[in-house]
């Protein structure tokens, strides 16, 4: 809700400057707030209609765990990093350290979980 509130779909421009040219290329994604805003409810939907499967131990469940935990960590630290690349609060800043804490926390109990099986 915050990247939404403080317009991360406005910073799509801006981040052309100052990021590498792969990762600017996928940055500049401009989009509309209402999309925006859409797809990450969707997103967030299908992590959590995943968590019962994820509970009984579904391999498939398991996998998108997985891949959720990084995009969580990804997620948070690319925004933590925009606010240090640009030297200013960045939308999503606010929440990138609960991103990448509830991300690792899973990683950790995903490995330890792997170990134990």
């Amino acid at each position: 809700m915050e990247e939404i509130y403080f317009h991360l779909y406005d910073f799509a421009e801006k981040t052309d400057v100052a990021l590498p040219a792969i990762i600017s290329s996928i940055a500049q994604l401009e989009m509309r707030a209402e999309i925006f805003a859409i797809m990450n409810i969707v997103i967030i939907a299908a992590i959590l209609a995943v968590v019962p499967f994820y509970e009984e131990k579904r391999r498939w469940a398991v996998s998108a765990a997985w891949i959720a935990a990084c995009a969580e960590v990804l997620n948070g630290l690319y925004h933590l990093t925009a606010a240090m690349l640009f030297a200013r609060w960045f939308p999503g800043a606010l929440s990138a350290p609960l991103l990448l804490l509830m991300g690792a926390l899973l990683l950790h109990q995903l490995a330890a979980e792997r170990k134990r099986n």
